[in-house]
């Protein structure tokens, strides 16, 4: 999880930033109290030559599940918020473990099927 800090912005000009944001899969929903935190995945993943899996789709995935509110189909599930306490999921694509997938609540760990060697993940 990283983080960043817009000063300076005017009200204004709110709307177009937050829709910047979001086109480029950045939000700042749930990010806070005690909900289902964003997806950890790995930093380079799609441009790391020893990944396993490429995770970015699967974080995406499982973002959009626990934040997209199936109803009105915008950013604020209130299915996932107002847990007992915050909640992280980690999905890592390589051996390296760069997603830190053992210090979650869930973490998902890239592992081929041992008889068709399908990917597929171990849940840690």
């Amino acid at each position: 999880r990283q983080n960043i800090q817009l000063r300076g912005v005017k009200i204004e000009d709110a709307p177009e930033i937050f829709e910047g944001l979001h086109s480029r899969n950045l939000t700042s929903f749930q990010s806070g109290l005690d909900s289902v935190r964003n997806m950890v995945g790995n930093p380079l993943a799609g441009i790391d030559d020893q990944e396993l899996v490429d995770t970015r789709e699967l974080c995406n995935a499982l973002n959009d599940l626990v934040s997209l509110d199936p109803v009105t189909e915008t950013r604020g599930n209130p299915q996932w918020a107002n847990l007992p306490r915050k909640f992280n999921i980690a999905v890592s694509g390589s051996r390296d473990d760069y997603a830190h997938t053992h210090i979650n609540d869930i973490g998902l760990q890239p592992c081929p099927h041992a008889e068709t060697g399908e990917m597929g993940f171990n849940v840690v």
